[in-house]
């Protein structure tokens, strides 16, 4: 929940944020706009839900010596703000990718190795997925009806989310509409919930496999009623913004 919640705030910190800035010409200050609000009350219920969570004592891992090297991390950092420009389409988006591939085999090629790709082959499918119903008249029609209106759009990314990820979800969607907020609060309050929610969701799931301690079923349970909780709470609130303040 930490995750989507501190992903949200930035336009960099989730695929979908960068798409919907590069989308609709968003610029920071309208974005920081619509995020800080979104950060603030997300802040506020994570903290009231904790309160409730019971505190236990949590393993600790084997410690690994990490050493920095100077010029690699000042190599990133260089990088990294490439990428920061080419968000705000400063220069062209293809820029930072290259510079990152060969920044990438320049440090170390073995990188590549540890991947996720299981990870970006399920993102791959959604967005297969979704390239394939776009090109039926009847879905598109559908999808068209749902976008009439802010509130509409915020539901259905909601929902959409829950079945194939926020990142795919704003994608499909964003073909559909031009109300930018709307599909940004539902794009990020979507990725509560289910699993597949986000890939911060997806990432924390292959954490627990790889170190959790207790049985899955009571992991989904806890995992469930923190999500869905959030996800409730914080679509009621989402859909006041749009009703009030927009």
């Amino acid at each position: 929940m930490g995750a989507n919640i501190g992903a949200a705030f930035t336009p960099w910190g989730n695929p979908h944020n960068i798409y919907i800035v590069n989308r609709y010409t968003v610029t920071p200050i309208q974005f920081f706009k619509w995020s800080l609000p979104l950060l603030s009350v997300s802040l506020i219920l994570l903290i009231i839900m904790l309160m409730f969570v019971k505190n236990t004592p949590i393993p600790s891992l084997p410690k690994e010596d990490i050493r920095i090297s100077m010029r690699p991390m000042i190599l990133t950092i260089v990088v990294s703000i490439f990428f920061f420009f080419g968000i705000f389409n400063v220069v062209p988006v293809y820029v930072p990718a290259i510079l990152a591939i060969l920044l990438t085999i320049f440090i170390n090629k073995t990188i590549l190795l540890h991947i996720d790709y299981a990870l970006l082959l399920t993102f791959t499918c959604f967005f297969v997925f979704i390239s394939d119903i776009q090109q039926i008249p009847f879905i598109v029609n559908e999808i068209s009806k749902a976008m009439s209106n802010e509130h509409l759009v915020y539901l259905t990314s909601i929902l959409s989310s829950q079945c194939i990820s926020n990142v795919p979800s704003t994608i499909l969607i964003g073909k559909f509409t031009n109300y930018a907020e709307a599909l940004f609060l539902g794009s990020n309050i979507g990725g509560f919930g289910t699993l597949v929610g986000s890939m911060a969701n997806m990432l924390v799931f292959k954490s627990f496999l790889e170190h959790g301690t207790i049985s899955r079923k009571k992991f989904f349970c806890m995992f469930s009623l923190l999500q869905f909780t959030g996800l409730i709470v914080l679509m009621i609130l989402g859909w006041l913004v749009l009703y009030f303040v927009i």
